[in-house]
Order: structure tokens, then sequence, then C-alpha cells
């Protein structure tokens, strides 16, 4: 999630709308602005923040006089919560997203070694493929999407001692993959008006930096 919001943007991104505010009508003071930022940045980036510091001041700042809470009840919005587990799963129903599962984490590893290391082993967009591929299939990314994306090490010592190729799991097939670039387009969300709200804006020197905040 960028740091950096225009005016704009922010308003084009973060606007609760429609049935929106069906949802958030009987929420209110921090859980109110909480499941406004979490429904919003999941829609954003097809996850849920892991810390509130995940969600931009600007954002933070905006959505708050939305929905007539002061921007500082944020603090008390805890992610770890049972309320919050409770938005989670209220915002995926909506969205139409469910939680990954053991076999969902070993169809994207064996996804990620076989389609996209033979052309990318850059970690962070390693990481861009996976969420696009979890945002493509409506299912939210596994808790452990480090471990698949990062490059793998399990099974190099093995090798080492036995003098021959051990079995390696599949993030050991990213690490061993030649270094070439993804495709133009690969990573880009595929929800309408993505683009618009990822990418930076060019007029971003006058603006104010953001402290992001948020957990699953």
């Amino acid at each position: 999630m960028r740091r950096e919001w225009s005016p704009e943007d922010v308003v084009a991104c973060w606007t609760p709308v429609g049935p929106d505010w069906e949802l958030i009508a009987n929420k209110s003071g921090p859980t109110r602005l909480g499941f406004v930022l979490m429904r919003k940045f999941f829609e954003l980036e097809g996850r849920f923040p892991q810390f509130v510091e995940e969600f931009p001041q600007a954002a933070v700042d905006y959505v708050a006089d939305v929905v007539k809470v002061p921007a500082e009840d944020l603090a008390k919005y805890d992610l770890s919560s049972r309320s919050a587990k409770g938005h989670r799963a209220q915002i995926r129903e909506v969205l139409g997203f469910r939680p990954a599962t053991r076999a969902d984490e070993e169809r994207l590893t064996g996804w990620l070694a076989d389609a996209v290391c033979p052309v990318e082993l850059v970690e962070d967009r390693l990481r861009e493929a996976l969420l696009v591929q979890c945002r493509s299939d409506r299912i939210e990314p596994p808790g452990r999407i480090e471990r698949i994306a990062g490059p793998g090490r399990a099974g190099l010592g093995e090798e080492s001692e036995r003098g021959g190729p051990a079995r390696p799991d599949r993030t050991v097939l990213v690490e061993r993959q030649p270094v070439r670039h993804l495709p133009p387009g690969h990573g880009q969300a595929a929800r309408p008006g993505a683009d618009r709200c990822r990418a930076p804006s060019p007029h971003l020197g006058g603006h104010r930096r953001g402290a992001g905040t948020g957990t699953q």
C-alpha cells in the first residue's frame, strides 16, 4: 500500500458507497472507522492489513471525517479482536472471497514455481504475482504468503551433503530459475479502476505522507 495519496485519489478509492453504508449502519466509534478502512483496504490490495499502520494517514483522516469518527479513535481498533475477525468475515462475504486452505497454499506454491519463477525471481514481484492470482481466484491470501513467495532454502543443505540434487520443495525451485522479467502487464490488479488507486500520482510532492496502520 503506497503511503502518499493525492486528495483526488483518496476520494476515488476510499469513499464508502452504496452497500457500504448498509454494512456500517449498525457500527459506531472505532469499529465504524476500522471497518470502513479494512473494507477499502481489502478492495484495493486483495488482502487485509496486518497492522493499523498500513492504512495511509490521508485515508484515515478522510474516512474519519466521512463516517464522523475522530481519526485518533483508530488506535482503539484492535485488528486481533473478535470484532475485527467478524468484520473480516463480513467483508469476505460481501466481496465474494473465502479464506485460503492448505490445498490452496499447495496449489499456489506449485503455480508460482511453474508459471512465474521461470520469468521472475525478485521476491517483491513474486509476492505481487501471488496476490494477483489470489485476487483472480477470489481467495484471501494465505497467512504463510511470505513463506510461499520468498526464495526457498529448504533442501539446499541436503543436496550439499549428499553430493547430488535433493528433491526440493516448490520454493527451492524459485531460487534455481534464471532471472528474467515478467511480461508487460503481469501483476496488475484485475479490479476495474484499480490502476488509478494503486499507481502513485505524479503530483504528490506537496501532499502529506501517510503513516500506515493493520492484521489479517
